[in-house]
């Protein structure tokens, strides 16, 4: 993980803007945490969490129900629930700051992620948000930061932005990796696409063009038993309702073009984020 610029940007950037909040760890730890973990840590963890009562079971395939419950009673019908006391866990608080982060290492082209808190998975602006940030940067090809700062400039090797929903809040990034003395120039064509979908309504060929997409790639996320699996344990642990497969499509739908420029307007914050780069300091401009 310490070779790859983009694995030290992305452990920076979330320190820089969860604080002291727990969601700045990333999950496998880092090299003094797991060091100290012991036998006994695991142990107990388990003890403690590792329940019926804290666990959602997806099974998906060519079996019938009542099978499954007898499988299920045959084989975990003794484990026994318990009373789980979890820590309480704050919203993280929201940055008020610009915060500017340069981590030295010798590489030919730099590494920069730009952003700032975003929004919690069970937010009523989830599918506007959806389809604004697939027009702004997450459409691939399609989206307005490649058509800019790549197409046109030639400024990036790749470049995409990312709403990330947790149940407490998310983060928004966009990530790009460039000629180091490109840098300060790829960034302002960051900000400006931001402050210009704030600004401007997008058009109608976008917002049906990112809707298509969205709904039309929907299949291909449900189209084996494990994505399927997968799909029900994300319903089920962000209580999305087992209606989903047929709603997620209709919100996608009837998302507007106004309800994306308040998104955009409500969410994106040109002025104060976290910016981390990682590169070699005195070619970057």
């Amino acid at each position: 993980e310490q070779d790859r610029p983009r694995s030290i940007a992305m452990r920076a950037f979330q320190t820089a803007i969860y604080g002291a909040h727990p969601y700045r760890h990333a999950i496998v730890g880092n090299k003094e945490s797991v060091s100290k973990i012991s036998p006994s840590d695991l142990r107990a963890f388990h003890e403690n969490y590792y329940r019926p009562n804290n666990t959602v079971i997806a099974i998906v395939g060519d079996i019938k129900e009542d099978e499954a419950k007898k499988l299920l009673q045959d084989y975990l019908g003794l484990w026994e629930r318990k009373n789980i006391i979890f820590p309480k866990i704050a919203l993280p608080p929201a940055p008020h700051k610009k915060m500017e982060q340069h981590i030295e290492k010798n590489l030919s082209q730099a590494t920069v992620i730009l952003g700032h808190l975003g929004i919690r998975r069970s937010s009523a602006d989830y599918y506007p948000v959806l389809v604004m940030n697939y027009i702004l940067g997450g459409g691939g090809f399609s989206s307005r930061m490649m058509a800019d700062i790549r197409d046109d400039r030639g400024l990036v090797y790749s470049i995409y932005s990312r709403f990330s929903t947790n149940l407490l809040q998310g983060d928004f990034r966009v990530s790009l990796q460039t000629k180091s003395s490109s840098v300060g120039e790829a960034i302002a064509g960051v900000l400006q696409e931001m402050d210009k979908i704030k600004k401007t309504p997008v058009s109608v060929v976008e917002l049906e063009e990112a809707k298509s997409y969205l709904a039309g790639s929907f299949p291909l996320r449900i189209d084996s038993s494990n994505k399927v699996a997968r799909m029900l344990m994300q319903i089920e642990f962000y209580d999305l309702g087992l209606d989903y497969f047929e709603q997620h499509v209709k919100a996608i739908q009837a998302v507007t073009q106004n309800e994306v420029q308040v998104v955009a307007k409500k969410y994106l914050n040109p002025e104060h984020y976290a910016l981390i780069v990682v590169g070699k300091k005195s070619e970057i401009d």
